[in-house]
């Protein structure tokens, strides 16, 4: 192991064992991992002893930010807000200020109407909590939000006042934006793929587009990284002259250039920091390291901007980088297309965890298509980029070159689509899995003077079987068949999942917020990860809060059947979604009180609405047609109320006499004061209250008299917008309840 490479395992490990937001298993692995380090590097100590220094200085650091952003967290006060920039759906970077809890960046929603960037206003806001874990599959909230530099989440409450009208963006945003206007104006539709080729800036793409791609396994070709770096370097290295050491010199101003208007993204900043060790390593002395330079840049990038280590974008640039230098040698004298196939491979090796931790899913087949589509995407890059360039300088014919480069980049994703669906899902890594495999990838990709390939091979099958080994904890299955409920952490709204055995029950499916839905972070990931199909999906009764996520899981193909009530059969919303069913090859079925819903070997019985028409008119508001499940072994059920009220909850309370006690209860209505009587309660006599409701919402969900109730009859509540996603899990000791982050 080089020298460089010594400081960087000694600063990352240190930053491990200090960094907020990483599980303690993973901090012990650091840890002995350090002390096994100091132990080896016996002639390196003041190398290790630097790299220890630089990690624990980033950490600090992270942690001071942290504690500001505490002060912050969950509170609603009058304080500056100043205006750094403008994101898509009202949204806006922003400094907060406050003489006693100091600065602070956030991103702010519902900000007054005619701010612009740079304005200093005097505004009320609310913050939100810090983020953390919040669905089952959400991975390290607190971390990514660091990276992302939005660890506070506000919302304005009121108009405000203007203090002082700034002077609109920095030179640098005002030059990416007239270049990104003026591609609009020559370039039409496709300046879209032009500014996320060129300038990093996806905006201007369709989110749906930019999934299908990420999808196929190719979310490197829309995001700045090595690959665009490479090509673009290679044209200028052609244009000044290959041999040319002082045109080469001349080329990292440019490339320094197009770093800061691309804004400085982790893939971009290593590519280009690469670059420029390269050519001025080669004027120093004749053989460079590319794996020495590598760690150089890891290194600096430590140094400057630590919080870029939280966020996965990090970790999957360097790790496919290393990956490749390193298996570069046994592709030596391959064929090319062996060459090409392997090198995709053992990218795909190297970024393994992070890759199923981050997306959940390996597309098998995306090193094989990358071999016709890689070439062909560095053809449309370099031809259609230098005309995308010379467009905004209006040389004829420009704009159509580089339009025709986006439609046949378009259309070689769209040939090869349906390849993104050979994948394999996975649940994503917990915290033990996630330490054995750090484990398994250093012992491949660290560096060493000799293979040890033996060695290397044995530990990463005794790896393996350690990764293996919490998936035989005790089942929580009972008599062979698992039941699971999990309230979703949707906002103000309702989602929820029971799993019984293979059969998959949806209830509802969550708000929506223009094209893009809650159910992206929760539901559909769920079930993807882990290869549900056959969904049976019930929508409770219309309203938005409860089946806006609707059109968008059926479009994943995993639904089995569309359950709805009888008594909603003649109304527009429930024939739009019967219809959109029926065209996806899912059945429908309508049901009323009295019904029992078979799917596998598990039954989930309806209690409400009526099938009789004369009753249900005089159920004069929408959520007493709620419809109303049991769930759940018969010893301690579970009762889903959608929004029921209190003449809905007179209808059921006939069915559930005379029940056992025990009951769980998903409180109707996310807590609303208009039901959850005492008389329900004291029927059910449930031990658990589960409420689905959005932080600082504006119906101020769940009422305090609702809560009083609750406590009175000796309920433990539990909301989403607290402790995150609930779910119930039902053993041969009866239910068990966790929250997202782990028992309540």
């Amino acid at each position: 192991m080089g020298p460089v490479w010594t400081t960087l395992l000694g600063a990352l490990l240190s930053f491990a064992v200090l960094v907020p937001d990483v599980g303690t298993i993973e901090r012990i692995i650091a840890g002995f991992a350090l002390i096994f380090l100091a132990l080896k590097a016996r002639h390196r100590r003041m190398l290790l002893g630097a790299g220890l220094v630089l990690g624990i200085l980033g950490a600090l650091r992270i942690d001071a930010e942290l504690e500001r952003a505490r002060e912050w967290s969950d509170v609603g006060t009058a304080c500056l807000v100043s205006f750094v920039a403008a994101r898509d759906d009202d949204v806006w970077d922003v400094r907060l200020g406050h003489p006693e809890t100091g600065v602070v960046d956030a991103r702010l929603r519902k900000a007054p109407s005619d701010a612009r960037v740079g304005d200093l206003w005097r505004l009320r806001v609310e913050t939100s909590p810090l983020p953390r874990k919040r669905n089952p599959d959400d991975r390290r909230a607190l971390r990514a939000a660091l990276a992302r530099g939005g660890v506070i989440r506000a919302k304005g409450t009121d108009a405000g006042v203007r203090i002082d009208r700034g002077g609109g963006p920095g030179r640098v945003q005002r030059l990416r934006d007239d270049v990104g206007a003026r591609w609009e104006a020559v370039l039409g539709g496709t300046a879209g793929l032009w500014r996320a080729l060129l300038l990093a800036d996806r905006d201007g793409l369709h989110r749906e587009a930019t999934v299908r791609v990420q999808r196929l396994g190719f979310a490197h070709l829309l995001a700045l990284s090595g690959l665009h770096v490479g090509i673009v370097v290679g044209l200028l290295a052609w244009s000044v002259g290959r041999r040319s050491r002082s045109g080469m010199l001349a080329v990292l101003p440019l490339l320094a250039v197009w770093a800061l208007l691309a804004g400085g993204g982790v893939s971009m900043v290593r590519a280009v920091l690469m670059v420029v060790g390269v050519v001025i390593g080669r004027h120093v002395r004749r053989h460079v390291r590319l794996t020495e330079i590598l760690a150089v840049c890891a290194l600096v990038e430590i140094a400057i901007r630590p919080e870029v280590i939280g966020g996965i974008g990090w970790w999957l640039s360097y790790a496919a980088t290393l990956a490749i230098l390193r298996g570069l040698p046994l592709l030596r004298g391959r064929h090319p297309i062996l060459q090409g196939l392997g090198v995709s491979l053992i990218a795909q090796a190297g970024t393994l965890p992070w890759i199923l931790d981050a997306f959940g899913r390996l597309p098998l087949l995306a090193p094989v298509v990358l071999l016709v589509v890689g070439p062909l995407f560095s053809l449309v890059l370099a031809v259609g980029g230098v005309a995308a360039v010379a467009a905004l300088a209006g040389v004829p014919a420009a704009a159509g070159v580089a339009g025709i480069s986006a439609h046949v980049f378009g259309g070689s994703l769209a040939l090869v689509e349906v390849t993104g669906d050979i994948a394999w899902w996975h649940p994503g890594i917990d915290d033990v899995g996630w330490a054995f495999m750090m484990i398994l990838s250093g012992i491949w990709l660290v560096p060493a003077r000799d293979a040890r390939w033996r060695l290397r091979v044995v530990c990463s099958l005794l790896v393996v079987v350690g990764l293996h080994l919490p998936s035989f904890r005790t089942s929580p299955w009972i008599g062979g068949t698992r039941h699971e409920w999990i309230s979703f952490d949707i906002g103000q709204g309702d989602a929820g999942l029971y799993r019984c055995g293979s059969a998959i029950w949806v209830v509802d499916t969550g708000p929506g917020s223009g094209d893009w839905r809650p159910i992206e972070r929760s539901v559909v990931p769920y079930v993807e990860r882990r290869g549900l199909r056959d969904l049976r999906v019930v929508l409770t009764h219309r309203h938005g809060d409860h089946v806006a996520g609707t059109r968008r899981l059926l479009r994943t193909g995993r639904v089995g059947s569309l359950v709805l009530a009888r008594c909603d059969r003649e109304q527009d919303w429930a024939r739009e979604f019967a219809a959109l069913a029926d065209s996806m090859q899912a059945d429908v079925r309508w049901v009323a009180r009295g019904d029992t819903l078979h799917h596998g070997c598990c039954d989930v019985r309806v209690l409400w609405p009526p099938d009789d028409s004369a009753l249900v008119e005089t159920l004069h508001e929408t959520n007493d047609h709620s419809v109303v499940l049991a769930v759940g072994p018969a010893e301690a059920p579970l009762l889903a109320t959608g929004d029921l009220e209190r003449r809905g909850e007179r209808g059921i309370l006939e069915e559930l006499r005379g029940t056992e006690p025990g009951w769980i209860l998903k409180i109707a209505h996310h807590g609303g004061d208009t039901g959850t009587d005492s008389e329900l309660l004291g029927v059910l006599r449930p031990t658990w209250g589960l409420i689905s409701c959005g932080h600082g919402n504006g119906y101020g969900h769940p009422k305090p008299a609702v809560l009083e109730r609750l406590e009175e009859a000796g309920v433990r509540v539990l909301r989403t917008d607290r402790v995150g996603a609930i779910t119930v899990r039902w053993d041969r000791n009866g239910p068990r309840v966790e929250t997202a982050g782990g028992r309540p």
